[in-house]
């Protein structure tokens, strides 16, 4: 089975629905060479989720896929009548998944400020007619106000703090809010991905917390990022932990997935190379 999976994502299988691409089989042949995109912005079906996605990133889809395993968990977990937010919702590939899934009775949030990945995330909504998510356009952070956001070429690097791997192409003023002031109380499932801010997203959601003793995160561990932050690399993973979750390490590139204490265990997280992240898995009790 594992053989034919292979071979199937090589011909697309699951991977891409490709606008103005040439299919998979050939990108990885002389032709890409010579091959370029005619438009920025392509039909993509990644994980069995369809939607509008940036072409620039079809090539790195085809080549290693996307949260698969991460993916995996967030369907196994997630219930019709359950409420999910997506902190960093980009064009709104985990915000579409949520939507499904927690259908029918469940809500979600999806809370991303940068105009570009907001113009997407809103078309990719009315695309599927996913009238159970509310779009908030600002950023999440520890406090409500005003912040410069970093926008970076590519969009998937955007931040409040500059981004130590992507060059900042311009600056915008965008309203800050603290998770608390947008939802009233449980959630079941949160989703964070802010390059660096994550820390500044757990705090502002002291009240959500409280609410919801039963809940799991799906947050991204970029420890570059979070130095550009000003913070220690284990000071999210810490985080957590006291927080009372129990914590897996998703890396996705190497494709596997262990209990935060042996993760440590086997590697020293200043020895990782300044490209690696990881996807955090929390959940309690």
């Amino acid at each position: 089975m594992r053989t034919w999976w292979r071979v199937a994502r090589l011909l697309g299988a699951d991977t891409l629905l490709r606008s103005d691409y040439p299919p998979l089989i050939l990108q990885r042949t002389l032709f890409r060479r010579i091959y370029r995109p005619r438009s920025t912005v392509g039909l993509a079906r990644i994980n069995g989720v369809t939607l509008l996605f940036p072409a620039v990133f079809f090539a790195p889809l085809a080549q290693r896929g996307f949260d698969c395993l991460t993916t995996d968990r967030v369907r196994r977990y997630l219930r019709p009548g359950m409420v999910a937010l997506d902190v960093g919702a980009h064009v709104g590939y985990y915000t579409l998944l949520f939507s499904g899934l927690v259908r029918p009775g469940g809500e979600v949030h999806a809370v991303e400020p940068a105009p570009a990945n907001l113009a997407l995330l809103r078309a990719n909504l009315e695309r599927h007619r996913a009238g159970n998510v509310t779009v908030h356009a600002k950023a999440a952070g520890a406090s409500s106000g005003r912040r410069a956001l970093a926008l970076t070429q590519l969009g998937d690097t955007n931040s409040l703090y500059d981004h130590p791997l992507a060059s900042t192409v311009e600056r915008i003023a965008v309203d800050v809010t603290p998770l608390d002031a947008l939802l009233t109380g449980p959630a079941h499932l949160i989703k964070v991905d802010v390059e660096g801010a994550e820390l500044d997203v757990l705090a502002g959601m002291s009240e959500i917390l409280a609410a919801s003793p039963a809940m799991a995160m799906v947050i991204e561990w970029n420890p570059v990022c979070l130095g550009a932050a000003g913070r220690e690399a284990l000071e999210l993973p810490r985080a957590l932990t006291e927080m009372g979750f129990s914590v897996t390490v998703i890396d996705e590139q190497e494709g596997t997935a262990e209990p935060l204490a042996a993760f440590l265990a086997n590697r020293r997280v200043d020895a990782l190379p300044p490209t690696w992240f990881a996807n955090l898995w929390a959940k309690r009790p």
